[in-house]
């Protein structure tokens, strides 16, 4: 059975003539008599009942019209959300980001996409780093976003930067090295450390170790905290100090100093597949290259006063 065969049975159950029919359906009268007949065939029933002059359904035949209707009202619908979804008009996007990463920029091409594309769904999925590697690289999500230097040696996927992550020292107020403008991570030698589970902030332990390592000394852990706020908490309490990137600050009326550190920056970049050709993954990446053009000579200005000085 194919839908041709239905839309001409359609065709003739609506007009009840075959051969206005066929000037609708622009195809031979004899061409539609065979289709509707092998229908007929198909089916196992008799759906029309015509003589030279008259047309008419017969029970079985009112049945199936009813049937048919939905059902190429169901394909038409099928093609054309499929063109939509093929012009980028609908669809859905799948974007991965660890939102404990500062990323501004990323939430206004977000609105914007979502005020372009009032038909698409964008699904925001909350992922660690690795997390989203293994999603694009399976092409169960279109988009990560997460630091460069975590992405190893994927490099089959595109990366496309978005800004510079500093770090600060976190020490308690009373801290001797409070109140400096910078602290140089040889300073921090003799100090105990504080780190964030793994879960909460992916690579975050093995950055500290490199950039202590790189600095001449192996930073000793003695407290790992479940939570950005127990961090924070044991810092506060005197167990040990930690770095943070230059976004996060411990919440109002706590103990607490964040100093600018000579540690390397890391860069925030957006990551996806070359071979996703999906055309709102298009549009998404069209709008954060807009946005970061737009925002670029501010956000290089902040970068080079931000930047430590040697």
């Amino acid at each position: 059975m194919e839908l041709r065969q239905l839309r001409y049975y359609n065709a003739v159950a609506e007009l009840l003539n075959f051969s206005r029919a066929a000037e609708r359906l622009r195809v031979a009268q004899s061409a539609l008599s065979r289709q509707i007949q092998a229908l007929e065939d198909e089916v196992g029933a008799k759906l029309l009942d015509r003589d030279r002059v008259h047309v008419s359904l017969t029970d079985a035949g009112k049945a199936f019209y009813a049937r048919t209707c939905k059902l190429l009202l169901q394909v038409d619908v099928a093609v054309t959300e499929a063109r939509q979804v093929a012009r980028g008009s609908q669809g859905e996007l799948i974007v991965c980001h660890d939102w404990r990463l500062d990323a501004e920029l990323v939430s206004t091409t977000v609105d914007e996409f979502r005020r372009r594309n009032p038909r698409a769904e964008l699904v925001l999925r909350d992922a660690g780093f690795h997390e989203q590697i293994a999603l694009i690289r399976s092409r169960e999500a279109h988009l990560g976003f997460g630091p460069k230097e975590l992405l190893g040696k994927n490099s089959e996927l595109e990366i496309l930067s978005i800004r510079r992550i500093f770090f600060n020292v976190v020490l308690p107020a009373r801290h001797p090295l409070a109140k400096r403008k910078l602290v140089r991570l040889s300073d921090l030698a003799k100090e105990t450390w504080v780190d964030l589970s793994e879960k909460e902030a992916t690579g975050m332990r093995a950055y500290i170790i490199q950039q202590c390592r790189l600095s001449g000394f192996a930073p000793r852990f003695v407290k790992t905290a479940g939570s950005i706020h127990a961090w924070f908490g044991h810092v506060a309490s005197g167990y040990g100090i930690t770095i943070v990137p230059d976004h996060v600050h411990p919440a109002p009326g706590m103990a607490l100093c964040c100093v600018r550190t000579d540690c390397q920056p890391v860069e925030l970049c957006a990551v996806w597949h070359p071979g996703n050709q999906s055309p709102l993954l298009q549009q998404f990446l069209s709008i954060l290259r807009q946005q970061i053009q737009t925002d670029n000579p501010q956000a290089a200005a902040d970068a080079d006063n931000d930047a430590p000085s040697a």
